[in-house]
């Protein structure tokens, strides 16, 4: 039976381990990345392919998960690794849909005049 206290319990733990993770990332432990990459990386393309095509949902997750390596030393996640890594490849599929959209809209007038 699954109560309030074994869920709660469930949540801090996952938030241990991803706060663990992230400072072990923010130190370069490489294999901290990769066992973080492994584990986010699949569930970041299933989400982004909810706004955009598969392939840029893979390419979108790919980038993020890279942005956090690259920016390990001072990127602050207020919120849980998970949350953040979402926010992020959700911001980057907008940004993608309205870049088409204004590039679609460019095509449209061009071809008009």
């Amino acid at each position: 039976m699954c109560t309030f206290a074994s869920v709660m319990t469930h949540k801090n733990e996952h938030k241990n381990q991803e706060s663990q993770m992230l400072q072990a990332i923010r130190e370069g432990d490489r294999k901290m990345y990769r066992l973080l990459f492994e584990r986010y990386y699949p569930s970041l393309c299933a989400y982004g392919n909810r706004f955009v095509q598969l392939e840029e949902a893979k390419e979108i997750a790919q980038d993020s998960l890279l942005w956090l390596w690259e920016h390990r030393e001072e990127v602050t996640i207020e919120s849980s690794l998970s949350g953040y890594l979402l926010s992020m490849v959700y911001h980057r599929c907008v940004n993608l849909l309205l870049q088409n959209q204004a590039r679609l809209k460019a095509e449209r007038r061009y071809l008009k005049a």
